[in-house]
């Protein structure tokens, strides 16, 4: 088994963490601020967390928050044009909160009526379940901006949000062709690429199991046991991502169900799988997350408790 951490670029324990024989990958989130020229940013992070690999998310046709929101009525303000049907639901903060929007001026304000009980703010993720829905443009400028100095540095890991068509892969390596792909399945849209394109693109580009938002996304709670089966059937090297181990952030020892779902996962094929934020940002959460996946790599089904039922 193997893990993939993100961090932050401040945090104190990157050596820490990177010398976990169990961690295979660093992931930066790239919509976390960088006050320095990326290249050189880029290229003395990659220093840090060596010998790990280094992987860049780019947020691509994912919809965020770019400006914090008015009151009462809110004005949310998004990183890509849409269109879409009003009135329709969007849902935030990995679905804990929804809000009707009533409509939506310029492409990108979305005007929702409910007062969200909790600050939404820049960065943060929305989803809008609708099959009316039409995002313009895959990469954003910031997206390009790190890939060109990615590239400049030598680097060419890329993680792609909201994969769903071939040419959001071809965008990416007109940037850069010696770009390593990881695609991120976070939606319906994305689950039909993986059945019509994806065998095209097998052996490279490794796709992920993006539950964060792919939960959102599904018609029905229960279709992610499905969908995330059909990936790794798809391709035994995919990664599960999202929803592991998410209690831990608040306590040493995840929460019975959790250790069930990375059951479910190991069983299902699973070999990499990609810790949260909420775990990857706080030191002591995440050093407990990984022992217990040393723990499991060690000992997956509970082989040495074996003897107790014979």
């Amino acid at each position: 088994m193997q893990a993939i951490v993100t961090l932050p670029a401040f945090a104190d324990y990157i050596a820490a963490v990177a010398a976990r024989p169990v961690v295979g990958a660093v992931r930066f989130n790239t919509v976390l601020p960088v006050r320095e020229p990326l290249d050189e940013f880029l290229a003395d992070f990659a220093r840090k967390v060596a010998p790990r690999e280094l992987w860049l998310d780019l947020k691509c046709r994912q919809l965020r928050i770019t400006q914090s929101t008015y009151v009462p009525y809110h004005q949310v303000e998004i990183s890509h044009p849409i269109q879409v049907r009003t009135p329709v639901r969007a849902s935030f903060c990995s679905g804990e909160f929804s809000a009707m929007v009533k409509r939506v001026d310029n492409g990108t304000t979305l005007v929702i009526e409910e007062i969200s009980p909790v600050p939404l703010g820049s960065g943060m993720s929305l989803s809008i379940d609708d099959p009316s829905l039409r995002i313009d443009g895959y990469l954003t400028a910031r997206d390009r901006e790190f890939i060109a100095a990615a590239r400049s540095v030598g680097l060419h890991r890329y993680m792609l949000s909201y994969v769903e068509q071939e040419s959001d892969l071809e965008d990416v390596l007109a940037l850069d062709p010696e770009a390593r792909i990881v695609a991120k399945i976070e939606s319906r849209k994305g689950l039909d690429f993986v059945t019509r394109v994806w065998p095209a693109w097998q052996g490279k580009v490794r796709l992920m199991a993006a539950r964060g938002d792919l939960y959102n996304e599904l018609e029905w709670p229960h279709q992610i046991l499905r969908a995330t089966r059909a990936i790794v059937r798809a391709d035994p090297t995919a990664i599960a991502a999202s929803r592991i181990f998410s209690s831990m952030r608040k306590a040493r020892v995840p929460q019975c169900p959790e250790l069930g779902d990375v059951g479910f996962l190991l069983e299902l094929g699973y070999r990499t799988l990609m810790l949260g934020d909420e775990i990857c940002f706080q030191r002591e959460s995440l050093l407990s997350a990984l022992t217990l996946m040393e723990a499991l790599d060690r000992d997956p089904v509970g082989k040495d408790m074996l003897h107790l039922s014979e």
